[in-house]
C-alpha cells in the first residue's frame, strides 16, 4: 500500500512481478491500492495497478466502488486525470474480454 502512496510505478511494477496476491487487499480506511493511487492522482501507479488487472469492483469503504472515487475527480475538477482512469479501465476490460 505505501508504494501506491509514494507515486512509484518502478516500484509497484516490480512489487507486482514477485506476487498480486495482496493487490486488492484494503487498508485501515477500507481502501485498496487503486482506490488510494487514483484519490492521489498517481496515474503511473494506476496504470500499473490495472495491467495487472486489479479488482476495479472492490467494494471499499462506505460501499463505494472505483467508479465514485473517478465521479469525485471530476467534482473536484481533476477531468483529464478521471478520463485518464476511465479510459486505463476501458483498455484493461477489452484486452481481458480477448
Amino acid at each position: 500500500m505505501a508504494v501506491c502512496c509514494s507515486n512509484k510505478p518502478d516500484a509497484m511494477d516490480l512489487m507486482l512481478k514477485k506476487s498480486t496476491a495482496g493487490m486488492n487487499a484494503v487498508n485501515k480506511a477500507g481502501r485498496t491500492s487503486l482506490h488510494v493511487a487514483v484519490c492521489k492522482q498517481h496515474a503511473g501507479v494506476v496504470r500499473v495497478l490495472l495491467s495487472y488487472r486489479c479488482d476495479v469492483n472492490v467494494q471499499v469503504a462506505h460501499q463505494h466502488r472505483l467508479h465514485f472515487f473517478v465521479i469525485s475527480l471530476v467534482v473536484m475538477g481533476h477531468i483529464k486525470f478521471a478520463l485518464c482512469v476511465c479510459l486505463c479501465v476501458s483498455v484493461i476490460v477489452v484486452k481481458m474480454s480477448m
